[in-house]
Formats: structure tokens, C-alpha cells, sequence
């Protein structure tokens, strides 16, 4: 008999597509039937691995032993009915990319040695038009995550009110997290980018430290039920860009922005009818770039403020 795709020494690639009966991944996946004992583990030299188009797959058995000890990339993309689990150790894993599995609910107990997550938002450019699929379908994120996308997975369950911090430093949530109603800011003191968009439940974002110093861009664009921010204002000092758009139920910015939001350099805010006036105090001193659209903003509170319109960027 010949030897299982898992004791292909040499294989490091793995790319299957269009099994549209396949309903499960079982252990002839990672041996032969026959064999009682491996002399190796299973996809010993494997670094990437892709599962694509099985609209019936449905569970796919994780291995007890080490297997896939150097698989670096795991893609499972339109597996609409693929419920888990991930395999149990995967100490080498540097990307995940899960896009139109709704059903994948896996807590990913088995990936806490990932250190970094790499998806296309690493370089902190966003750029329209760009088409990013990472999601970690997870209730309890790896404290070492570093970079994480969670797109169209309305299913998952957010962290939120938790014993410990996590370390991320890029976040976006898109048409996501259904039971998402408000942001904790103070569970990634770490955070550096922070985009939310298409996120019908997001409510507010609440922070309850004295300041957040990492986050450098936020955005909140197209919750349509979004209505507020802290209270107390935003004490963010080193927020250099800030985009609110098509949040239809805001009614008002942070207040004291132009105290909190010392390093402030762009801010975009559109399709916000609610919005008819800038927070008591005006402006950040340091703002650059400014545009309004679609609000009914006073705009007097402008005329002691150098600026220039720019048009949105983000759809």
C-alpha cells in the first residue's frame, strides 16, 4: 500500500481544492489504516497547507502526536459547514487564514506558541481596494498574537471582560462579531491600529485606564448603531489618524480632543448626520488634515484652524 499524504517526508506543500463531497478529514490523512505505529511524525517538512471549496466538509480530525511540526501557512477558505478542530500543536504556524468557513468556532487551544500572525495590514497602510481574509475564530485569543483580522465570521465570540491583557498590536473587525455591542480598549493596552467597520452591533467603545499611549490609528467606519465614545473623551496622546464614517446614530466626537488628542494629524469624519457641532474647546492643535461630509457641522469653530480637505479613502 501506498504511503498516507502525512509520511511524505519531503512534501512541503499541500494545496486541496474542489472535493465537494468530502465530509471529513480523518487518520488515513496522516497514516495508512494498517499501520498501528509511525516511525515519523506526520507531515514532517510541510510548510503550507490549504483547504479550499469543500462545501461538505464538515469536521476535520486533529492528530494526537506532533504532527505538522514545520507547517508555517494554514489556509481554510469556503469550507462553509467546517466546524474544527485545528490540529493540536503547530509550533512553527506564522499565518492562518480563514475566510467562508461561518461555521468554525475552534478555540484554538492548541496554537498558543503563534508569536506573530502576519496579515496584510503589517505595514499599517491601509489601502482601498485591499482584500484581507485573516479571521481567528476564537474565544480566547493567544496572549502572544500579535497582528489579527476577523472577517465575516458573525459567530465569533469577542473577549470581553477578562483576568488578563493581550498584546496585540493591529486589529481589525469587519462585519463580524454580531455579539459585539462595545469595544474594551483597555484589554489591548497595546494596541496600535484599531479599525472596526460593518459591525452592526457595535455600540461604543469604552476605555476605563487613565490614558491608552500605543494607539496611533482608529477607525470606526459603517456601524450603523455606533452612538458613543467614553465619556470622559479620548485620552489617547500619541492618536495620529482618526476616521468616523457612515456611524448614522453618532451625535457627537469625544469631547476634550483638543486636549486628549494632542498628536492628532488627520481626521476624517463623514456620513454622520447626528454630528452638528465640533467638541467644546475646538480642534487638536496639531491637526493637518481635516475632512466633513455628509454632517450638519457648524463650521466656526474652524476659523482658527489651518486645514486642508481631503477626500475619504475608505469605502
Amino acid at each position: 500500500m501506498p504511503p498516507s499524504l502525512g509520511q511524505l517526508q519531503s512534501l512541503r506543500s499541500l494545496d486541496i481544492e474542489g472535493f465537494g463531497q468530502l465530509d471529513s478529514i480523518g487518520m488515513e490523512f496522516y497514516k495508512n489504516r494498517d499501520n498501528d505505529s509511525l516511525c515519523i511524525a506526520p507531515f514532517p517538512s510541510l510548510e503550507f497547507l490549504k483547504f479550499c471549496n469543500m462545501p461538505c466538509l464538515e469536521v476535520w480530525h486533529s492528530f494526537d502526536s506532533y504532527a505538522f511540526p514545520q507547517l508555517k501557512k494554514l489556509q481554510l477558505q469556503n469550507c462553509p459547514l467546517l466546524k474544527g478542530d485545528l490540529p493540536n500543536h503547530l509550533p512553527a504556524l506564522e499565518r492562518l487564514d480563514i475566510t467562508g468557513c461561518q461555521r468554525f468556532v475552534s478555540p484554538l487551544s492548541g496554537v498558543l506558541e503563534i508569536h506573530t500572525l502576519v496579515s496584510p495590514l503589517s505595514s499599517m497602510k491601509l489601502q482601498k481596494g485591499l482584500k484581507n481574509y485573516l479571521a481567528i475564530p476564537s474565544n480566547h485569543l493567544p496572549k502572544s498574537l500579535a497582528r489579527l483580522r476577523i472577517d465575516n465570521c458573525s459567530k465569533v465570540e469577542f473577549p470581553k471582560q477578562q483576568q488578563h491583557q493581550y498584546d496585540l498590536v493591529e486589529l481589525v473587525i469587519e462585519n463580524s462579531c454580531d455579539s459585539l455591542t462595545s469595544f474594551s480598549l483597555e484589554l489591548f493596552p497595546k494596541l496600535e491600529l484599531l479599525q472596526i467597520r460593518k459591525c452592526a452591533s457595535m455600540e461604543s467603545l469604552s476605555m476605563s485606564l487613565s490614558q491608552h499611549t500605543a494607539l496611533h490609528r482608529l477607525v470606526i467606519s459603517k456601524c450603523p448603531n455606533f452612538v458613543s465614545f467614553p465619556g470622559e473623551g479620548l485620552a489617547m496622546p500619541n492618536l495620529a489618524y482618526f476616521v468616523v464614517m457612515k456611524c448614522y446614530k453618532l451625535k457627537s466626537l469625544p469631547c476634550h480632543m483638543n486636549v486628549l488628542l494632542p498628536s492628532l494629524e488627520f481626521l476624517n469624519i463623514y456620513g454622520c448626520p447626528g454630528i452638528q457641532a465640533f467638541p467644546e474647546g475646538g480642534l487638536p492643535p496639531n491637526l493637518k488634515k481635516l475632512y466633513v461630509g455628509g454632517c450638519d457641522m457648524q463650521l466656526s469653530s474652524l476659523s482658527c484652524h489651518r486645514w486642508e480637505t481631503l477626500r475619504p479613502s475608505l469605502s
